[in-house]
């Protein structure tokens, strides 16, 4: 399944990195955006403490939880910003490089990569979604009801604002997994373990959070793990960052702004439902949902070899 030749892509994500790629300035840069990042969000959170003490409170301490608001839903997007202004400053000071080469040769969004990967996400989401929700029926278990905190007029009202945002949100580790630390490290010349599982060990490891999943954390840390060796494998296999910007972004769109959980991130969406994230029906969901996103992920590369292969004898 992990079979590191990368024989469809269609410019090699790490072509155009010919300097800059030592491993002390991989090092370097890493530290310098983690140290911009905190700083950045503690200066802006003690200026927040120090104009409005309630705001920061509604963004990041609420008992209902995190981004239970669109203001607090926002609040969290914004804190993402800082990884873009550090990827900005690190690659011209310490890679001699343009940031636009973390998107791949050619520098620029593929957007028809992008639309395509988000429109068939969201379908197979709604899929996923259904299936899901059979053990739920099964079980007498709450299903997804109307969340009553956002009529439909104020969520249209915050609609575009707060999609820019989760661009901003998504863009923030899509620049820095998949674009900086894949990129660099694939210029490199590391292999899979390397330049893929590592990067994306590290973006499981950020979402791990005992408080939020109880027992299911590290099922959450693997889900999110294998979600980011699917979107290094996409990347590799399309030469350009435009395809996993794509599939992250339908599928927090999904997760936030359509069908959420209460208290997770909620804010936006249209329906929600009171699932226990540390349930062992949670644990089973999330077992599945690695299944099948590898499964997806097979198809499609299975699709792509074979156009490839048809392409050729033509």
């Amino acid at each position: 399944m992990f079979d590191d030749r990368l024989r469809t892509v269609t410019a090699d994500f790490s072509s155009h990195i010919d300097y800059g790629s030592e491993i002390w300035r991989i090092i370097l840069g890493i530290i310098l955006v983690s140290v911009f990042y905190t700083a950045v969000n503690f200066g802006l959170a003690f200026l927040g403490n120090w104009f409005s003490s309630d705001l920061l409170k509604e963004i990041f301490i609420s008992e209902q939880g995190l981004g239970h608001s669109p203001m607090a839903l926002a609040g969290l997007f914004v804190t993402f910003l800082p990884v873009w202004f550090a990827l900005a400053l690190v690659l011209p000071l310490v890679h001699r490089r343009t940031p636009l080469a973390l998107l791949g040769p050619s520098q620029l969004v593929n957007w028809q990569q992008f639309f395509t990967a988000a429109k068939v996400v969201l379908i197979l989401a709604f899929g996923f979604e259904v299936l899901f929700q059979i053990p739920a029926l099964l079980l007498d278990l709450p299903l997804y009801n109307a969340h009553m905190a956002l009529d439909l007029p104020q969520w249209a009202l915050w609609l575009l604002p707060m999609l820019l945002l989760l661009f901003v949100q998504i863009g923030a580790e899509e620049l820095l997994f998949r674009g900086y630390l894949l990129q660099m490290i694939r210029a490199r010349g590391g292999g899979f373990w390397l330049s893929i599982a590592l990067p994306s060990l590290a973006f499981g490891l950020l979402h791990y959070s005992p408080a939020t999943y109880g027992q299911n954390a590290f099922l959450v840390v693997a889900a999110t793990t294998a979600l980011g060796i699917l979107l290094c494998k996409v990347t590799l296999r399309t030469g350009n960052l435009g395809a996993a910007l794509g599939i992250h972004f339908a599928n927090n769109l999904t997760v936030m702004f359509l069908l959420g959980i209460d208290g997770n991130m909620n804010g936006m969406a249209l329906f929600s439902t009171k699932a226990d994230l540390s349930s062992p029906l949670m644990s089973g969901n999330l077992i599945l949902m690695i299944i099948l996103m590898l499964a997806v992920y097979r198809i499609w590369a299975r699709r792509m070899d074979n156009a490839r292969s048809l392409r050729d004898v033509l």
